[in-house]
Parts: C-alpha cells; sequence; structure tokens
C-alpha cells in the first residue's frame, strides 16, 4: 500500500510539474511536447501495472490538454478575431450592445432612478428591491442555458434561442407601453416646480407594480437570448491562443459598455423634466415612449442575428441529451475548483453589493440628483469603464487577480463612503461632486473586477457546454442580488432611514442615523475583500492548473447546492415583502412596523 500511495503522489507531482510548464514556458513549444510525452509515458506504466486506479484517469487527460495546448499556441492570433469584426458575425457585437443597453435594468440602479425613484416616489426599500427582483428574474436564463446546449433547433444551438428570446422581450415591452394608461406623477408640479409638500396622486408607487411585472418579462425574454449569445461569444473566444484569448471578450465586452451607455443617456436626457428630478418644463419622453424604443431595439437584434451572425458547429459526437447534460452540471457543481469559485462570486457579490436603504433619498434630497446630470457623468463613466477594460487587458493583464481585486475593492468602498458622509454632513452638497466621486471614481477600478470576472467564467467553462457553465457562474453572482438588498434593508432598518421627512427636515439626529445606515452597510463590504483573498486564484495560468488538479465530492456538491437554496428563498421572500405597500413597513424587510 505504500508503495502505491508514493506511485500515486509522484504521478500527481508529474502532472502538477506538467502543466506548470505549459503554462508557463508557452513559447518553447518542443519542450512541452517533451514534457507532455515524458508523463504520459509514466501515467501509461502505472495504468499498465494495474496498481494506481487514477493512473488510467490522468494520462489520457494530459496528452489531451498538450494537444489543446499546442493546437492553442500554434494558431493564428489575429485570426478569431478578424472573424468576430466580419460580415458574418457582427450581429454578436449587435447583441452584446443591446444585451448591455437592456442590462441596465439589472444593474443600472441610476436608469431606474427617474421613474421608479422620482417619479413614482417609491420607498428606499422597496427601490433597493426592483434591482434584485429584476436580477432573480435574470438569473433563470440558467434553464435557456440547459436547453441552448442540450436541444439544437433545426441543427442550431444558439441563433435559434436568440430569435425566440427577443420575440418574447419585444411582445412585453409592446405590451407595456400600449394597454396602460400613464400614471400621474406622486407630487404634483406646478410653473415647473416640483412640490415635495403636495401629492397629487397618493397611488402613484402602485403603479410601479404593472411596469415591474412587464419588465420581468422583457429581461426573461432578453436572458434566453443573451446566454445563447454568451455561449457561442465563449465558442469564438476559445479558438484563441491561450495567451491572447481574452481580446474577443474584451471586445464584446466593451459593446456591451456601449449599449449601457446608450440607455443612460436615452433615460438622463428624454427623462430630465421637474416630475423626474430634472430642470426642465416638459421631458422628452416619458416611460412608455422609451419602452417602445427598447421594442424596436429587439426587433433589430432579431434581423442582424439572422443576417450578420454565423454559428459554430460542434461534431454530434460531443453533443450530449438532457439526461447526460444534467449530469455534467451535477459533476461540474461537484468540482472543487467549481465550489471554490462559486463561493467566491456567492460571498463577493453578497458582501459588496450590499447598500443602505436611504442611498436613492440621499441622490435626491441631498445631493439633488438631476437625471439629466446623471446620463453626462454616466457616458463619462462609460467611457472611463470601456478605457479601463482596454487599459487593463493590454498593460496590465499579467498582475495577480488576487491582488489587483483586492486593491480595487478597497478603493471603491472608501470613495463611495467619503462621497456619502461628505454629502450627509452637508460638507458638499452638490451633484456633480457626489456623482464623480461615488461613480465615476469607482467605475475607473470597477471595470477591471467586471473583466476578470468575465475570464473567469469563460475559463471555467466545458466544451459542449458553454452555455450551462457560463450561466450556472452568472446565475450564481445574480442569485446574490436579493441577498444583499435584504441584508442592506436589514442594516437600515433600525435607523429609520426610508421615510421622506427625515431628509426634508435634515435634522443632525437625522444626519447621524442616515450616515449610521451608510457606515454599516460599508463594513459589510469589507467582507467582500476577505473572499477575495481567500478564493480568487491569482491568474488565468493557475486557474488552468486548478482546473487539471480538481477533484469530485458529492457531499460538498449537495451542501452548497442546499445553503444556495436557502439563503436564495428566503432572500426572495424578503424581496417580495418589501416590494408591496401592504408589507413593506415590516421590521424584517427594513420598515418602520406596520399598524
Amino acid at each position: 500500500m505504500d508503495i502505491i500511495e508514493n506511485r500515486n503522489c509522484s504521478l500527481r507531482d508529474e502532472k502538477r510539474k506538467l502543466l506548470e510548464i505549459i503554462a508557463e514556458e508557452n513559447e518553447d513549444t518542443k519542450t512541452s511536447t517533451t514534457l507532455a510525452t515524458v508523463s504520459c509515458a509514466i501515467s501509461q506504466s502505472f495504468g499498465n501495472s494495474g496498481m494506481v486506479r487514477t493512473a488510467s484517469c490522468t494520462r489520457c487527460t494530459i496528452q489531451g490538454e498538450k494537444e489543446d495546448y499546442e493546437r492553442l499556441v500554434s494558431s493564428d492570433e489575429s485570426g478569431s478575431v478578424k472573424e468576430l469584426w466580419s460580415v458574418s458575425t457582427i450581429g454578436l457585437l449587435i447583441n452584446k450592445f443591446a444585451e448591455g443597453s437592456f442590462a441596465v435594468f439589472v444593474h443600472g440602479r441610476s436608469v431606474l432612478y427617474p421613474f421608479f425613484g422620482v417619479y413614482l416616489n417609491m420607498n428606499g426599500n422597496t427601490y433597493n428591491s426592483i434591482p434584485a427582483v429584476f436580477a432573480t428574474i435574470w438569473a433563470l436564463k440558467i434553464i435557456s442555458a440547459i436547453f441552448s446546449d442540450a436541444f439544437p433547433i433545426m441543427g442550431k444551438r444558439r441563433i435559434p434561442y436568440i430569435v425566440f428570446g427577443w420575440l418574447i422581450a419585444a411582445g412585453c415591452l409592446f405590451s407595456a407601453s400600449l394597454i396602460h394608461d400613464y400614471p400621474e406623477p406622486y407630487y404634483a408640479v406646478e410653473n415647473c416646480t416640483r412640490l415635495p409638500s403636495v401629492v397629487s396622486n397618493p397611488n402613484a408607487p402602485d403603479s410601479a407594480l404593472f411596469y415591474i411585472l412587464n419588465l420581468c418579462g422583457v429581461l426573461t425574454g432578453v436572458g434566453i437570448a443573451c446566454v445563447s449569445t454568451d455561449a457561442l461569444i465563449v465558442e469564438y473566444a476559445k479558438q484563441e491562443p491561450l495567451k491572447s484569448r481574452d481580446r474577443i471578450l474584451a471586445y464584446t465586452n466593451i459593446a456591451h459598455f456601449g449599449g449601457s451607455l446608450m440607455s443612460v443617456v436615452i433615460f438622463g436626457f428624454g427623462l430630465n423634466s421637474v416630475a423626474y428630478g430634472g430642470s426642465d418644463c416638459d421631458s422628452w419622453f416619458d416611460f412608455d415612449t422609451i419602452l417602445t424604443i427598447y421594442g424596436f431595439m429587439a426587433l433589430f437584434c432579431i434581423v442582424s442575428i439572422v443576417f450578420l451572425t454565423k454559428e459554430l458547429t460542434i461534431e454530434k459526437k460531443k453533443l450530449m441529451p438532457l439526461k447526460g447534460h444534467l449530469s455534467g452540471i451535477w459533476r461540474t457543481i461537484q468540482s472543487s475548483l467549481f465550489l471554490k469559485m462559486a463561493i467566491y462570486i456567492f460571498l463577493s457579490g453578497c458582501f459588496a453589493d450590499v447598500q443602505s436603504s436611504a442611498s436613492v433619498k440621499i441622490r435626491i434630497y441631498y445631493a439633488h440628483v438631476q437625471p439629466r446630470t446623471t446620463a453626462l457623468v454616466g457616458c463619462v463613466n462609460s467611457i472611463f469603464l470601456m478605457t479601463s477594460v482596454a487599459v487593463y487587458t493590454k498593460y496590465f493583464s499579467h498582475l495577480s487577480w488576487r491582488t489587483t481585486a483586492i486593491l480595487v475593492k478597497a478603493i471603491i468602498i472608501v470613495l463611495t463612503m467619503t462621497a456619502q458622509l461628505l454629502t450627509i454632513f452637508d460638507v458638499i452638497r452638490d451633484q456633480y461632486f457626489y456623482l464623480l466621486a461615488d461613480e465615476t471614481s469607482c467605475t475607473i477600478f470597477l471595470g477591471i473586477l467586471v473583466y476578470i470576472a468575465i475570464i473567469l467564467s469563460a475559463e471555467l467553462s466545458n466544451e459542449a457546454q458553454e452555455a450551462t457553465t457560463y450561466g450556472l457562474l452568472t446565475t450564481i453572482r445574480l442569485l446574490t442580488s436579493p441577498i444583499s438588498t435584504a441584508i442592506g434593508n436589514t442594516i437600515s432598518a433600525p435607523f429609520n432611514v426610508v421615510e421622506d421627512f427625515r431628509y426634508t427636515r435634515d435634522s443632525w439626529a437625522d444626519k447621524l442615523d442616515v450616515a449610521y445606515a451608510v457606515i454599516c452597510t460599508h463594513a459589510v463590504n469589507v467582507l467582500a475583500i476577505v473572499a477575495v483573498f481567500l478564493f480568487l486564484p491569482n491568474n488565468k495560468f493557475q486557474l488552468s492548473r486548478l482546473k487539471a488538479e480538481s477533484t469530485f465530492s458529492r457531499g460538498k456538491g449537495i451542501a452548497f447546492s442546499v445553503v444556495i437554496a436557502s439563503l436564495f428563498a428566503t432572500a426572495t421572500a424578503l424581496i417580495l415583502l418589501s416590494s408591496f405597500p401592504q408589507t413593506d413597513c415590516l421590521f424584517i424587510v427594513g420598515g418602520n412596523g406596520c399598524n
């Protein structure tokens, strides 16, 4: 038995050393090939002896990894990038641009701010719950990912699902904009002035439910389309050499940011009347008109994906039936590397996204942020975001992911808390200062975190299961939104910072309560740094090595699934309770208690 254990250890050590050399000395193909051959020969000698079962499981894996690596190293480094810009694939960039436009509903609170936050005057808890509800719907795209991988339609796994998703989105958008009477604003508007002391439509917050439900349908369709688009992009990315594999992801990520920029401009300039918290007497659009614009955008995406996109083919022998596909997903969840990365994504999202219920009220009453100003700063933010990704990709992608993420998260926490506290205590109450200090300065660094997360997801995806693996990781990240929102609302509850009079009165006691809520939520943000330190690899080469050495545990997979499902169910229940006027007053969702 000692001999067997020693040979086991020797084999694992040989495999680990081989993979390290393959990753670090990728310029020397001959050396890599020689070492791979030697390692495979060692593995075969153990396998032929019949003494070590693990040897037979690893010898072909090593040879396959070596062949895949040689293919990647020897391939044309510019070929796949050029192909992405061709007439047959430009539709991917168009769809990624549209995805960014729609994704702001999930991630861009500033886009929801004019209509839901100001016009309908939703309270802080309910307003914070909207992105969480949308994120939950967005997370369900993992179901579409499974079908996209397992059930080709007319021989294609991606394009039919993309078309189907955009059709659903277009239908819900036109339904929301055409069959419902547009509500009056909550506060009265007279002589181009918003009057916070005069309520003209007390039922305005109730109108939000109709729009939220329709937008949930929109995001369901967009999610179906986007998960297949992302999977197709990952397939193209994996045709690149290992050293430059991230370039396609960078280009499509920039297109995504460009779409986000367009949405910020539409909402900021289109909804800038005093009723929406702006300075104009009349707005360019109303919310229904904007939904109509997005409906036509969805139709254009259908045209682009049908006529301007070429789907890559996959060998039939690599396709799996649904049962085998689900088995593959379950095996992926049991992987030690996947569990480690999933825990990182989950904990990082839960803690990094926590914010106080007072955030939207600080923008309205203390900083006096206008939608147009938000749009202008948002344009600057998007430019900085795209620039930071491009610069990091070209000059700094070799740096340690772990060190970079820790520094970035620490800087973001310090900048956002400083901006909010200076605004709360009336040191500087200016909308430009607030947005530049709270958002722009952080956006420069946020793009780096987004980029690292995308590369992480792409490298973890498995062949023939790109959409499922990618969607599974994205789902875990999105499921943190209701949890982080529930944490933020619960932490803010003792300070009673959701009522408007706390901000219009603006007493010292009110300022202290708001400040305490902000400080407590930022203290939770620090825990995200701990998650980075414990779980994030240093770079993609270390990630590749860990992937090759990954082990499997059924018990850990079950435990992780149960914990995630339980936390998600609890957080979702809290979010739903905070979304309705009858229950948003409960203490457990951050309210002041119901009479």
